[in-house]
């Protein structure tokens, strides 16, 4: 009783008296029923691809750290297209990236100087002719990345998860796509 006292004091000095009332009243009577909403969300495609291409920059750090010859290395840079702001992480071995400068300084000295003057280069290397011109580095990388993985087995386990995040990207795109 001296609660009720009290609060109805208390409201009266803050101007609240009719809420009181209300409030008392309400509690007395039975609990009102809540309307339950369920909130269901789903994660983005995007999500997974970019856990893929983490899992695979982490790879590629591991792989980088046990790596003894430069020319097998993969090197990684964040490049943006032309006219975009968005930035986005590409990774290249060194040997392709070595092929890539011999071609093209090739391809600048076979071109006459007032040519390069004006920006332009006869016969620049395309990116097959870089890659039929690096088969026998690429064969030689696959053999030496195997030896790598069979001996490390950090390495070989964060295969598996690059592997693992790579699935689960690709089944998620492909429920995506379906339910379009």
């Amino acid at each position: 009783m001296a609660i009720k006292q009290f609060m109805s004091l208390l409201c009266v000095a803050c101007g609240l008296i009719g809420v009181t009332h209300l409030t008392f009243a309400q509690s007395a009577q039975e609990p009102i029923p809540l309307e339950t909403i369920v909130v269901e969300s789903k994660v983005p495609v995007l999500y997974y691809k970019h856990q893929f291409e983490q899992a695979e920059l982490d790879f590629y750090k591991l792989y980088n750290s046990f790596v003894d010859e430069d020319k097998f290395k993969m090197r990684c840079s964040l490049r943006r297209m032309t006219g975009s702001h968005i930035k986005r992480t590409y990774c290249y071995p060194q040997y392709l990236l070595n092929q890539s400068a011999q071609a093209s300084s090739a391809a600048m000295s076979n071109t006459d100087p007032s040519l390069l003057r004006a920006g332009i280069i006869r016969n620049p290397p395309s990116a097959k002719m870089i890659e039929f011109l690096s088969t026998r580095d690429r064969k030689a990388s696959l053999i030496y990345a195997e030896e790598l993985i069979k001996k490390h087995p950090a390495l070989y386990q964060q295969l598996l998860n690059m592997h693992k995040a790579e699935q689960l990207y690709l089944t998620k795109k492909a429920q995506h796509n379906q339910k379009k």
